[in-house]
């Protein structure tokens, strides 16, 4: 799900040169944002948390 946020002007960039797309919001834990290659957008979007999917059992 895709939202509209707001963004402090003073907000870090990521590392230099970085490409356009979704990084952790520096403005909003548990967020992301999306970077056009040259500036943080509005857009935002829930980081939604991975579970460890438990390794399957040996065969033999």
């Amino acid at each position: 799900m895709d939202h509209v946020g707001t963004m402090r002007p003073d907000a870090p960039a990521p590392a230099k040169d970085a490409a356009a797309g979704w990084y952790p919001d520096p403005t909003l834990p548990g967020q992301q944002r999306y970077w056009d290659g040259e500036a943080w957008t509005p857009r935002t979007q829930v980081t939604v948390p991975v579970e460890p999917i438990a390794p399957l059992p040996a065969e033999g």
